[in-house]
């Protein structure tokens, strides 16, 4: 089992961020990290080690699912990777984390099908000593949905296969990785004008994981501004009762990570790391109200609620100006 750090240690630069300490991992990167975890199992639990367990599914159940029961041609429809992680544990959303490392998931198509990116749930702060360490996390629940694309011909009467690779990471005092290759048969339907396809007895999750999915910032249609000057990023979001921010990959460096991105009322003030050219990227969630309900018709055990109940799950991605271009809304 490896030990997850209990304070901010004294990485070198090649494992700054890493889950194992240098003693346990001499590799320049986080995924190389997860590949000699996973080569180590191997040597040490023989050729059949692939098809057991990973260690990782010892606190988390993982599913693939479809949003509908049928393929059309030419239509867009949406996979789903879905963690139902056992209390007291978490994994890692894409954004900044001290520690640990995001859900990986490689999906293998047939010909002329395409994906879209992960559509990340909105995570929830996750904070280790005295503000020593921070990372953004997914506890009981998290629903990672990926919209894929038929062609316009495919065989009707036929079936279509999606293969899944998934590799994570959950964590609790110590970490365990996972990892898992699942399949996804679906029956190819008939594309008739104005029909869509039949939805699955998986589609209210999808449903569920919408309401937990952050939103394009055009969607805040001017209830949410957000102005710089200088090295000060000011939000505000009109009718809110309390914001935070969560940042994202390749955003600019905040000042105090652990307090900035919290406010009561619908204002917050986050302070630039000084000389950051880069704009402030990341998503902020608006407290407004109770959480999304929980869906039916699911796998696996019954969802917990959302770990905040006084946070409604509004969420948009937003994105700074940059240092002279004033305010956005």
């Amino acid at each position: 089992m490896l030990q997850h750090p209990a304070g901010r240690p004294e990485y070198p630069l090649s494992t700054r961020g890493c889950p194992w300490s240098p003693a346990e991992v001499k590799v320049q990167s986080i995924p190389k990290a997860f590949g000699l975890v996973f080569a180590a199992a191997l040597a040490l639990t023989g050729s059949d080690a692939a098809a057991a367990p990973s260690p990782g599914e010892n606190h988390t159940k993982v599913s693939f699912v479809a949003e509908v029961s049928e393929v059309l041609p030419g239509a867009e429809f949406r996979v789903a990777v879905v963690f139902d992680i056992e209390d007291g544990w978490h994994t890692y959303w894409n954004g900044l984390n001290d520690t640990g490392m995001p859900t990986t998931i490689d999906l293998t198509l047939p010909r002329g099908f395409e994906r879209d990116e992960i559509r990340w749930p909105v995570p929830e702060r996750y904070i280790m000593g005295r503000n020593d360490m921070i990372d953004h996390v997914y506890k009981g629940r998290a629903v990672h949905v990926i919209p894929v694309r038929a062609p316009d011909e495919i065989g009707e009467g036929g079936t279509v296969t999606i293969s899944a690779d998934i590799e994570w990471l959950v964590c609790k005092e110590a970490c365990l990785p996972g990892w898992k290759s699942m399949t996804l048969t679906l029956p190819v339907g008939s594309a008739r004008p104005g029909v869509s396809a039949k939805p699955s007895n998986t589609a209210p999750l999808f449903r569920w994981a919408d309401a937990r999915t952050p939103r394009p910032f055009k969607e805040a249609r001017g209830s949410v501004r957000v102005e710089r000057s200088g090295e000060i990023v000011t939000i505000r979001a009109a009718g809110a009762e309390g914001l935070e921010f969560y940042p994202g990959p390749g955003s600019a460096e905040l000042y105090d990570r652990f307090s900035d991105p919290v406010a009561d009322g619908d204002t917050l003030r986050l302070r630039l790391r000084p000389g950051s050219d880069l704009p402030l990227k990341g998503v902020l969630r608006i407290k407004s109200g109770p959480p999304a309900p929980d869906p039916e018709g699911e796998p696996g055990s019954s969802p917990p609620t959302d770990p905040r109940p006084s946070f409604a799950v509004t969420a948009f991605h937003i994105e700074s100006p940059a240092p002279d271009e004033g305010a956005s809304d």
